[in-house]
């Protein structure tokens, strides 16, 4: 009887574990909460990531400004979302079409909202984020959202793949676009204009925004808070843990790197703590780009490496044979200000097959804003002739700038964040240092 009850007792606990499995997966409010005694909301996750990497806000009359505060973003990111789903709900709509490429090069110049991504993203992840269930976006590789104010907002975006320009009318819907626009213009942001508007054409793109005025940069001194010992074997251990539970066999390279592995899964451990994660046992499922970007939502969550400061900056996608690989690139923003590292690449990487991550790289670090910085600073027209300065080809179209944004530069040797400018010419992106002027890096992404 003792045996039978224990039996009973064990085919209980399974299926209990079996059910809270798949609540935490499934259920509308999925939540986890990490040991770091972060809860985190599974199903919020998706639109949160998907804020863009800069929000520009043009009145109109040559005026611009850089929206820096977080929660504005994401406020006109979820009024996006709702416009767009109240068109989705009309009987009568409008279909998406073709639009003139002269009308998007004139987009600074009326009153809108630009919505600029660091890179390509699938279309689909956007209808899917958004809400739209029609899939409306999902032919589509989308960079760039252009919302033009007015009674009836219209919506202009470039499709990277064919690079055309696309128009899409929402029709009689209200929207607080406006609204928040005024919010932003009673806030007395820095006021920016186009390299065409100030006449610096001959050696700028005409669109690339310069801030006319510098008083308002909060710029915060970011400090190292994750930071890992590959010294500690208790560090090492419990970091090994999260991505496998048995390991038949640990290599410590030359470089002080240490690989862990059980036959299918591999886990790579450099000295500064970023990691690589690889896992080659297979499975039969199906996947697309919206179950494959949940995917690797929910392997970075699971692996404690989920932040409020992330991003996702762009998606790429792998075909071999009859198997695509979906991949997720995403980033760091501390009020809405970037962090770059040495190589250019994504903070972290996440590659999806068949519904499952099977690569997986990560900085694996944090930061913490400590007080703003008082230093005013650098013009960004001296950063650039400071770029420019490096260059000694003769070539006018190698000595153009293409764009300028300032951003954090991770410093990997002594963990430090460095505010930069970032100035990208044809065949190079130099960084300045954003109060002293000096070169960081000349060459971002080169070895």
């Amino acid at each position: 009887m003792t045996e039978r009850l224990k039996s009973i007792f064990l085919v209980f606990l399974i299926c209990l574990s079996l059910f809270l499995s798949y609540e935490i997966w499934f259920s509308g409010e999925r939540e986890l909460n990490l040991k770091t005694s972060q809860v985190v909301n599974l199903s919020d996750l998706p639109v949160k990531l998907l804020v863009p990497e800069k929000v520009v806000i043009n009145f109109g009359n040559r005026s611009h400004t850089v929206i820096e505060k977080d929660e504005t973003v994401r406020s006109v990111l979820y009024e996006f979302q709702r416009v767009l789903n109240e068109y989705q709900a009309q009987k009568l709509k409008r279909s998406i079409e073709i639009a003139d490429q002269r009308k998007w090069e004139t987009m600074d110049g009326v009153p809108s909202i630009h919505l600029s991504y660091t890179g390509p993203i699938d279309g689909s992840i956007f209808s899917f984020v958004l809400g739209m269930n029609k899939g409306i976006f999902n032919n589509f590789s989308i960079k760039d959202f252009y919302i033009v104010v007015g009674e009836s907002p219209l919506i202009y975006f470039r499709d990277e793949l064919s690079g055309r320009i696309y128009k899409l009318d929402l029709g009689p819907i209200k929207s607080n676009f406006a609204y928040l626009m005024n919010q932003v213009k009673n806030q007395k942001p820095l006021n920016y204009m186009t390299s065409s508007e100030l006449g610096f054409e001959d050696y700028v793109e005409g669109n690339v925004l310069i801030p006319v005025e510098l008083g308002g940069f909060d710029l915060y001194k970011l400090k190292e808070v994750r930071s890992f010992n590959i010294g500690s074997e208790v560090e090492v251990k419990n970091l090994q843990k999260k991505y496998m539970r048995e390991v038949s066999k640990t290599i410590k390279e030359a470089d002080g790197s240490l690989v862990f592995t059980d036959g299918q899964k591999t886990l790579k451990v450099y000295p500064d703590g970023s990691l690589e994660f690889a896992d080659s046992s297979t499975v039969k499922e199906n996947s697309d780009f919206v179950s494959a970007y949940d995917q690797a939502v929910k392997f970075m969550v699971l692996h404690g490496d989920y932040s409020e400061n992330l991003y996702l900056m762009g998606t790429g996608i792998s075909r071999e044979q009859d198997d695509t690989e979906y991949i997720f690139y995403f980033g760091l923003k501390y009020n809405h200000v970037p962090v770059i590292t040495k190589d250019g690449s994504a903070i972290i990487e996440a590659r999806v097959l068949r519904n499952k991550v099977v690569y997986y790289k990560s900085l694996n670090k944090r930061f913490q804003p400590l007080n703003i910085f008082n230093e005013r600073v650098l013009h960004p027209i001296s950063a650039i002739d400071k770029a420019l300065s490096l260059n000694n080809s003769n070539s006018k179209e190698k000595r153009r700038v293409l764009d300028i944004k300032i951003s954090y530069y991770y410093r990997a040797s002594d963990g430090a964040c460095i505010p930069v400018w970032i100035v990208k010419t044809p065949g190079n992106t130099i960084l300045i240092d954003a109060f002293k002027g000096d070169v960081v890096l000349d060459g971002l992404g080169k070895s």
